[in-house]
Formats: structure tokens, sequence, C-alpha cells
């Protein structure tokens, strides 16, 4: 399958660059896809280096750099944003529960007053 602008999948977005989201990104980009947006906050290491597909000159490079790269060498017209942070779950504010109930029968459901 080959991303064109026709097609509807024309970007991706790929969270955590381990070993397998990198590969996740080198075969979207050998696939063609035109857009990626690579985000991960980690560093490669020595440690991680073989187990995650990086080669020997990407220790102590952030892993959305090095991966971008690899990618680039695969698809050279592709589009990269690389995003070098962590992303953590908000803490979403506290909402009144409002229990829900059918009116008439019908598929809508109102707001009940709170008893």
């Amino acid at each position: 399958m080959k991303a064109s602008k026709s097609s509807p999948v024309g970007r991706a977005t790929i969270i955590g660059l381990g070993g397998i989201g990198r590969q996740v990104a080198l075969q979207l980009a050998t696939l063609g896809m035109p857009r990626l947006q690579l985000v991960d906050a980690g560093v490669v290491t020595r440690r991680t280096q073989l187990r995650e597909g990086y080669v020997y000159d990407d220790i102590g490079r952030p892993k959305v750099h090095a991966a971008a790269q690899a990618c680039h060498q695969l698809n050279p017209k592709l589009e990269i944003h690389s995003v070098a942070e962590t992303l953590s779950a908000r803490p979403r504010p506290r909402r009144r529960h409002v229990p829900l109930s059918r009116v008439g029968g019908g598929p809508t459901c109102t707001p009940t007053a709170d008893r």
C-alpha cells in the first residue's frame, strides 16, 4: 500500500521510538507515507542501541533525531516533525456527575435533575 495525495492516510504520529516504534516509522517511510510526527524524549544509549535497532553513531543522540535520519535515508521526500518530549496524561478537571435518562423512548438522552 502506497500513500498518495489522494489517500486518506497522509500522516501518522508515532509515540515512542523504542524497538517497535522505530520499526513502525521505518516501515511507514518505506511505504511512502508523506508525513510523520515522531514523539519520544529518550536518548539512544549503549544499552538500548542494539535492542532497538539504532546504529553505533546514534549513541547519545535523541531517539527522534536518530529515527528521523534513518527514515529520511529510506524516503528523502518524507516530511518529519520531531517532538523530543514526554507526553503525560494531564489531570482532567473534575466534572459534576449528571445522570442521563431516556426521554420519550427516543434515541437521545437528556440530563435529569440530581436528587
